[in-house]
């Protein structure tokens, strides 16, 4: 097992490694508006984990307002520690209000399903599965990752590209 997750996190590392400056995508935060990095990429993640982009699904329609409660709780944070008192209150409606959301739409966007896939990573069987998929899909997975070396430019494309990714090597979707 310690061999099969080291191979996982070898195969992701390597897709991901110097594409993504986690201080760039963090340092803009989470407003919606703007084109801040963070939101962006949620929001083409959201939009690349579809099966069918052609026609969104209520997942990614979800996503919408579960980003924006996301930002407001990552506001929250940014305002309580720059000392804002009244942010202290407003994090726990906030939170609240995130919490209810997620969990509300947890059915539209198949947890249940990527929680077996990844569990499905454990095994000998699913990790060759992956590994197949990943063979399989090897001209789209080249594109996607072009996609991720966006990231300081475009983050929804990044976003989606990761998406692709993790779709096809999983083999999830919501």
């Amino acid at each position: 097992m310690y061999l099969r997750s080291l191979v996982l996190f070898g195969l992701l590392a390597t897709c991901m490694s110097s594409q993504v400056s986690y201080t760039e995508f963090f340092q803009l935060g989470m407003v919606k508006t703007g084109g801040q990095n963070a939101y962006q990429f949620m929001s083409g993640f959201f939009f690349g984990m579809q099966a069918n982009e052609g026609k969104p699904d209520q997942c990614y329609k979800d996503s919408a307002l579960i980003l924006a409660d996301g930002a407001a709780v990552y506001n929250d944070i940014i305002q309580i520690a720059a000392g804002n008192a009244t942010a202290n209150q407003t994090i726990y409606t906030d939170a609240d209000k995130l919490s209810a959301d997620f969990v509300s739409h947890m059915p539209d966007c198949n947890v249940a399903g990527l929680v077996a896939a990844v569990k499905s990573l454990t095994t000998t069987s699913g990790l060759t599965s992956a590994i197949y998929r990943c063979i399989d899909n090897a001209g789209s997975l080249t594109t996607d990752i072009g996609y991720i070396k966006t990231c300081s430019t475009n983050y929804y494309t990044c976003g989606k590209g990761v998406a692709e990714i993790a779709k096809v090597f999983l083999g999830w979707g919501i």
